[in-house]
């Protein structure tokens, strides 16, 4: 059968159909190697973006109707496009698995993350309540694991979370080098603007208190702080109001993915200071090889794995997490110096041209779909 009439569906009600993993690389590498892409998620509307079809779902309006209405809702919308195979990129639906194979379909996990480890970093839960859902999740995985034609992890970490096994592929979330504008990234790095930037979701976890208490501390009293993404809880909005320093950060919001990368080339330094929680210590956060990818050094949170890559890349400076005096300290450093700073940028985006990149990760996922048609 050619790739051209192997259809493949990607099942998402967590994530936009858009979303950076699921659209921007993963269905977009597929339809360009020739397959029929389709995609049921959360968005506006039905449509054709870039050659995928977009199936589109309303969100829901709580987690507890996603969790017990999804799984039906984006079964029957599925079951409609009669895919070879279908990508199933949420734990909750995973209960999905097993009808699918049934009436003889090929499905594939793609887990994100540690699915039990989070479990116990979310606040919304009773602790003895995580702990019966994280036993849940890992009898759910081993089976999942089981009956699923092949699983996608998104670390070495994850895929370690299965156990061995010759049906699981390591496919990590680095960015897609041609989202980046050459010109921009050639520009010399002191004509960049005073921004220091975070992109991801905005939690304490995260280390937002921390960035705003360094911002506190800084000397550069021009510098400003640049977020981009969800705010969790919604209330940390108004404290970014009311800080000492409010006319110095600005809140972009969730913007799209073009306008992400179009703030960091005009930004001096990329922040990625989570705390020592969950699975963040062993994670691989897309921001980190983003700033890299867009030639900004960076101040990171010293967990082991990051020190390797930090190590490897000579791209950034190391900070003991929930630290606003160390960030502080390295912000004006990188500031105060900007030819170090401009030399950081470089090697980082070095290391993503030759090992953090999509288009390695992209041929893996090329030829994990080769096997299973």
């Amino acid at each position: 059968m050619g790739t051209g009439s192997y259809r493949i569906c990607h099942l998402t009600t967590v994530h936009w159909a858009t979303d950076s993993r699921i659209f921007h690389k993963e269905a977009r590498t597929l339809y360009k190697a020739g397959y029929e892409v389709h995609i049921c998620g959360v968005h506006p509307r039905s449509e054709t973006i870039e050659g995928v079809h977009i199936h589109g779902l309303k969100p829901f309006d709580s987690r507890w109707n996603r969790l017990l209405f999804g799984p039906l809702k984006i079964l029957i919308e599925a079951l409609k496009i009669k895919a070879h195979v279908y990508h199933i990129h949420d734990p909750e639906l995973l209960i999905l698995v097993a009808p699918l194979r049934l009436i003889g379909k090929r499905v594939i996990f793609d887990s994100h993350e540690d699915i039990p480890c989070q479990i116990y970093i979310k606040d919304y839960l009773h602790p003895q309540i995580r702990g019966i859902l994280a036993f849940g999740a890992r009898s759910v995985l081993a089976i999942a694991k089981r009956i699923s034609s092949h699983i996608v992890a998104a670390t070495e970490g994850v895929a370690q979370s299965f156990g061995s096994s010759s049906r699981i592929t390591v496919i990590k979330n680095y960015p897609d080098l041609s989202k980046i504008d050459i010109n921009l990234l050639n520009r010399p790095y002191p004509t960049r603007k005073n921004w220091i930037v975070y992109a991801g979701l905005i939690s304490d976890k995260r280390g937002i208190f921390d960035y705003l208490d360094a911002f506190q501390q800084i000397e550069h009293q021009d510098a400003e702080l640049v977020l981009l993404g969800r705010l969790y809880p919604d209330d940390i909005l108004d404290k970014l109001k009311h800080h000492p320093r409010s006319n110095r950060i600005q809140y972009l919001g969730e913007v799209n993915h073009d306008e992400v990368f179009r703030v960091l080339l005009e930004s001096k330094i990329g922040l990625v200071c989570l705390h020592p929680t969950g699975t963040y210590e062993t994670s691989l956060p897309i921001k980190m090889f983003e700033y890299m990818s867009c030639g900004l050094p960076l101040i990171c949170s010293d967990f082991e794995l990051w020190r390797e890559i930090l190590d490897k890349a000579k791209a950034g400076i190391l900070v003991r997490p929930k630290s606003p005096t160390q960030i502080a300290e390295a912000i004006d450093y990188l500031l105060n110096n900007p030819n170090k700073a401009s030399e950081m940028g470089a090697s980082g985006r070095n290391y993503v041209d030759k090992i953090a990149n999509w288009e390695i990760e992209g041929k893996k996922l090329v030829s994990t779909y080769q096997r299973l048609s």
